[in-house]
Order: structure tokens, then sequence, then C-alpha cells
């Protein structure tokens, strides 16, 4: 009982097998939803020559039933805001209501599907 809960990264850092910071905070982003949800995610990658392209966020006149969630940007997350430029090969992480809401995202974005 002795090495159960908080002791055991203790005892990996005693032990010099404990992994070092910069290896551990790399993390792959899952998403698990309820059977019963409704709302559509989307990943859409910006190609270079998109009209949306250099473009804020705030420009774009973005359905209100739908969300840029997060930006995947040179390797980063970013949590973007209305001033948020989209740049060209960032990935967007898109929440919608419906699947008509997600349908006014590529309308806006001026991308077909």
């Amino acid at each position: 009982m002795l090495f159960q809960g908080t002791s055991i990264p203790l005892v990996a850092r005693w032990l010099h097998v404990d992994l070092p910071e910069r290896i551990r905070r790399r993390t792959h982003i899952e998403l698990a939803f309820s059977d019963d949800f409704k709302s559509e995610f989307a990943e859409i990658d910006i190609q270079p020559g998109y009209a949306v392209a250099g473009k804020p966020i705030i420009s774009l006149n973005f359905p209100k039933t739908a969300l840029i969630v997060m930006i995947k940007r040179d390797g980063k997350y970013l949590s973007p805001t209305g001033s948020t430029v989209i740049e060209p090969v960032d990935k967007l992480l898109i929440l919608a209501e419906d699947t008509h809401s997600l349908e006014q995202v590529y309308e806006c974005l001026e991308i077909k599907r």
C-alpha cells in the first residue's frame, strides 16, 4: 500500500525512471461523445489560395450557431478570438449546432466540399 496514489511519481523520480517534462507534455486530443450528441464537429484544412486566408475571424460573418473551437497552427493549438487571422495551412476545429449550421460554415469560408 505504500506505493499507491501520489507516491508513485515520487518513487519514479527517485529511481530515475520517470519521463522528462518535454516528453510527458505531448498529448493527442481525442473526443468522445455520448450517443445523444446532436451537434456537428469538423476539421477544416485551410489551403493556400483559399479566400479566407489572411482574414480575421470577426470579418467572416460566421453563423451564430457555429464556433471555431481551436486552430492548429505550426504544431500548436490556439484558442482563437475574433481578431485571430486565419492563415494558410491552419487546421480549424469547428463545432456547429447541426448539419445546416456546418454547411453555412463552409459557405462562409467559401470552401466547396
